[in-house]
């Protein structure tokens, strides 16, 4: 819930002002969203979570998504607090990939149109920092296990070593493909150059995509690409291990090991 400083700064908004009402809204694994409804009219509020386990830059993140609005694939950021602790964006009434009544075939065609077209926005930004991120992970989850550290040495050395040439999202599930509005995407806290590959692999983990599911938004991807669908099946696989890397680090780093007291 808002803590009072942020609920006066959001009074202090002039298109906000002193009279406002939160409707709590569900999704979000750490971060709180809300409608936040004011004589202005309705506004997506997001909460971001201050325990340590991210390490976001809030305010490149609001100036990045401001350029990913500009192509109408993101809600338009309208104020990131002082702290970069909330953000609020436009309010959109949307219809999500989720909850459509889609066929799964459907719904991972959609999928793979919307990856391609991400990848086909022309945003160059900062690469995605994995190692770094591994790093603050392992230091803010206290992670010691060295089978697990070996793993971020090797993929460490992977990673550094592949080209990162397209704009890629990083965390693409259904829930933040939208089919109204039309191409809209949401959850863009991940965005940056990368490789298509490992792109792909975090919407298969993202959305727990099975081998025979992961196929069809494999081949769908390649054919819109024009790209060898055994090359690209290849180089997802080589992915979704540093996928899995990833996503059990940022668990580990939001539970932390408590180190044992010294006797």
């Amino acid at each position: 819930m808002l803590s009072a400083k942020q609920h006066q700064e959001l009074q202090e908004l002039a298109f906000i002002g002193a009279d406002f009402e939160l409707d709590a809204l569900s999704g979000g694994t750490v971060n709180q969203s809300y409608c936040l409804r004011s004589v202005s009219g309705r506004y997506f509020l997001k909460l971001f979570c201050q325990n340590g386990g991210d390490r976001q830059d809030r305010h490149r993140q609001f100036t990045l998504q401001q350029q990913i609005a500009g192509f109408g694939m993101a809600p338009a950021p309208l104020y990131l607090s002082a702290a970069g602790d909330f953000m609020l964006e436009t309010w959109l009434d949307i219809q999500d990939l989720a909850t459509s009544k889609l066929v799964m075939q459907d719904k991972l065609i959609c999928l793979a149109q919307r990856l391609a077209a991400i990848h086909a926005l022309p945003i160059q930004c900062a690469d995605l920092p994995l190692v770094e991120d591994w790093q603050h992970y392992i230091k803010v989850g206290n992670i010691q296990t060295p089978a697990l550290l070996d793993d971020v040495a090797r993929a460490s050395r992977l990673w550094q070593a592949l080209p990162k040439p397209v704009f890629s999202h990083h965390d693409l599930s259904f829930a933040h493909v939208c089919l109204s509005p039309d191409a809209m995407c949401l959850d863009w806290e991940y965005a940056a150059m990368s490789t298509p590959a490992y792109d792909l692999a975090s919407s298969i983990l993202a959305q727990g995509l099975n081998d025979a599911q992961s196929r069809v938004l494999c081949d769908e991807y390649a054919r819109i690409c024009a790209l060898s669908v055994e090359l690209l099946w290849q180089d997802i696989q080589r992915m979704l291990p540093i996928a899995r890397l990833t996503n059990q680090l940022w668990h580990l780093a939001q539970n932390p090991v408590k180190q044992s007291p010294v006797a």
